[in-house]
C-alpha cells in the first residue's frame, strides 16, 4: 500500500525448508527428516526520515513478535533504532538468517551473542570506521518481564561496536573491529519458582534445526554482572573474503564463589565459484549476499569452551568444521547445502558426542 510518493508499507517475510541427514552414535535424539524451522511475515514501513518494522514468527515452535523496531535516519550516516531488535556486536549481528552463508550462525556466535533485546541503538557510519552503541535490557524483559511486579529486576546492559575499515569498497575490503559490553544479572527461577534474578546463561545447540539437541550449557548463577568483548576480523577481494570473531565473556560472582569464563571463535572462508565479487553493506560492515546467478562455496571452522573448573561450572566444549555450497537463483531464492563435522565433550553429566550432518535447505524471501 502506497500513500503517497514518501509514504509506503511493503509486505515482507520468508520461509526456510531444511532437510537434514543425522549420523551418529546417539540415535535416540537425533532423527533424519524435514522440517520447516522458520517462518516470518510481516510488514516493513517507510516515511520520510522514519522507518518501522514488525513481524510475527513461527520458529523452532515457537510463534511470537520478532524484530519490532522503530528507527530515525538523521542523514544517509546516522541512525538511532527503538525496539526489539540485535544490538550490534560483532560481524554475525549485523545479519539476517537469510544471510547466514554457512547456513547456521557458528556456535560460539549463539552462545555468546544475547539475541534480540528491548532497547535504543544508535549507529554512525560515515566511511572509515562504524560505530554502535546500544543501552537495552535483558531478552526476557518483553514477555515475562515488563507488566510484572517484579520488573524493577530487571536486567540492563551496554553494548558497543567499533570498526575501522581502511578500504572498505565492493570487491574489496579490509576491516578490523571490537565489540564489547556490560550488563547485569537475568532472570532465574528457583526450585520453587521464585525469580532470584542472579544468573545468566550460555548455551548453543548442535547445528541442525531439524531436531532440537542443546550441545552446550552453562548456567553462572549468584551472578553480580556480565563483561565480554570480541575482535573480529573481515577480508575480502574480489571473489574470496574471510570473516572471523573472537569471543570472551566473563561473568563476576558473589563473595564465595568462582567468577566464571568462557570463550570461542570462529574462521569462515568464503568464495565464489561463480560470479564476480562480493559486495559490501556500509552500514552494517558486513558483506550483503552474492547477485543472483551466484555459486559460493563456504568453509568454516568454530570452537567454543564453556567448562571453567575454577568455577565448577562444566558447560561443554564444542569443535565444528563445516562446508557449504550455496546457489543464490535469485533476490528471492536460495538453495544451500552444507555438511557438518561437530564434536562435544567435557560437558559435566553427558558424553561426548559427535555428529555429522548433511543439511539442505531452500529458503524464500520476499
Amino acid at each position: 500500500m502506497v500513500a503517497d510518493d514518501s509514504f509506503s508499507i511493503v509486505p515482507s517475510g520468508r520461509l526456510f525448508l531444511d532437510g537434514a541427514a543425522l549420523f551418529t552414535s546417539d540415535k535416540e535424539n537425533f532423527h533424519n527428516g524435514v522440517a520447516v524451522p522458520e517462518i516470518w511475515l510481516g510488514a516493513k514501513m517507510n516515511y520520510k526520515k522514519w522507518i518501522a518494522n514488525i513481524y510475527v514468527a513461527f520458529n523452532n515452535n515457537k510463534v511470537g513478535l520478532r524484530a519490532v523496531y522503530l528507527g530515525y535516519n538523521f542523514n544517509e550516516k546516522l541512525q538511532l533504532k527503538l525496539g526489539s531488535f540485535l544490538p550490534q556486536y560483532g560481524l554475525r549481528t549485523t545479519l539476517s538468517a537469510t544471510n547466514l552463508a554457512p547456513l547456521i550462525s557458528p556456535m560460539s556466535n549463539i552462545a555468546f551473542n544475547d539475541g534480540r533485546q528491548l532497547g535504543a541503538m544508535l549507529v554512525y557510519y560515515p566511511g572509515n570506521f562504524l560505530a554502535a552503541g546500544t543501552i537495552h535490557t535483558e531478552g526476557e524483559a518483553a514477555t515475562s518481564i515488563l507488566g510484572s511486579k517484579d520488573f524493577v529486576k530487571e536486567g540492563i546492559g551496554v553494548t558497543g561496536r567499533f570498526a575501522f575499515r581502511p578500504v572498505h569498497n565492493d570487491g574489496q575490503v579490509v576491516q578490523l573491529g571490537l565489540s564489547g559490553g556490560f550488563s547485569t544479572p537475568r532472570r532465574h527461577l528457583d526450585e520453587n519458582g521464585m525469580d532470584l534474578h542472579d544468573a545468566f546463561e550460555f548455551k548453543a545447540n548442535f547445528p541442525t534445526r531439524v531436531v532440537t539437541v542443546r550441545a552446550l550449557d552453562a548456567l553462572v548463577d549468584h551472578a553480580t554482572g556480565k563483561w565480554k568483548f570480541s575482535p573480529e576480523l573481515l577480508l575480502n577481494y574480489k571473489f574470496l573474503a574471510l570473516e572471523s570473531q573472537y569471543y570472551f565473556s566473563t561473568v563476576a560472582r558473589e563473595v564465595g564463589y568462582r567468577d566464571f569464563s568462557g570463550q570461542g571463535m570462529y574462521v569462515i572462508l568464503r568464495g565464489l565459484l561463480k560470479g564476480n565479487s562480493y559486495s559490501y553493506a556500509s552500514y552494517a560492515g558486513v558483506l550483503d549476499a552474492p547477485a543472483s546467478k551466484s555459486l559460493e562455496c563456504v568453509l568454516g571452522y568454530n570452537y567454543t569452551d564453556l567448562s571453567d573448573r575454577r568455577s565448577e561450572i562444566m558447560g561443554g566444549q564444542a569443535s565444528n568444521l563445516s562446508l557449504t555450497l550455496n546457489y543464490y537463483f535469485n533476490k528471492y531464492v536460495t538453495a544451500r547445502l552444507r555438511y557438518g563435522y561437530t564434536h562435544v565433550w567435557n560437558r559435566e553429566g553427558y558424553n561426548q558426542t559427535t555428529l555429522n550432518s548433511v543439511i539442505a535447505r531452500i529458503q524464500v524471501i520476499f
